[in-house]
């Protein structure tokens, strides 16, 4: 488990994650919704599991959105992996808009979809996602429910993490 300290995560912007209380368990996550997504479609927060690469990974959290579905409709959390550098990485986005819900591989700083899920996030209740990698295939889960499979081999082992294109959320029970 990665949750029981905040000093295994290395933050893009340290001061945007924090842990807090929620539903009386400590909880790791994007405390503001107040940035924007990076140049070419980057995430514009991301927080690393530090000084750990992996290669083949099933990755799982329960994980809830923080924002208002009725006031931001296009609400997400992301799980990332294949990090190579803020240029060069894999991000499974879950959204709120099920046109959004997707696999990204980011190269030289530009994103570039690899499938689409069509399915939304349906609420902000903890739900458990899961991304799982052996060799090029690719699969992403959402409550257990396979939502996409995908085949791409662009980045190999790499850095796993989390992260928001531009919204706030909460992590809890990690485990690669």
């Amino acid at each position: 488990s990665y949750l029981g300290d905040s000093m295994n995560w290395e933050p893009f912007t340290p001061s945007r994650w924090s842990l807090v209380s929620d539903g009386g368990d400590m909880k790791y996550g994007i405390n503001i919704s107040s940035f924007e997504a990076l140049a070419g479609g980057a995430l514009g927060e991301r927080s690393l599991i530090k000084n750990r690469t992996y290669t083949d990974f099933s990755f799982q959290a329960k994980v809830r959105s923080t924002e208002n579905f009725s006031t931001n409709t296009t609400s997400d959390y992301n799980v990332i992996f294949g990090y190579k550098d803020a240029s060069n990485y894999y991000y499974m986005m879950y959204n709120s808009a099920s046109s959004n819900t997707e696999l990204w591989k980011v190269v030289g700083g530009t994103r570039t979809s690899i499938a689409k899920a069509n399915f939304a996030v349906p609420d902000t209740s903890y739900h458990t996602v899961k991304v799982e990698r052996t060799g090029s295939t690719i699969r992403a889960y959402f409550d257990g429910v396979q939502r996409l499979s995908a085949t791409d081999s662009t980045f190999g082992s790499g850095r796993i993490g989390i992260g928001g294109f531009n919204d706030a959320s909460y992590w809890d029970d990690i485990t690669i």
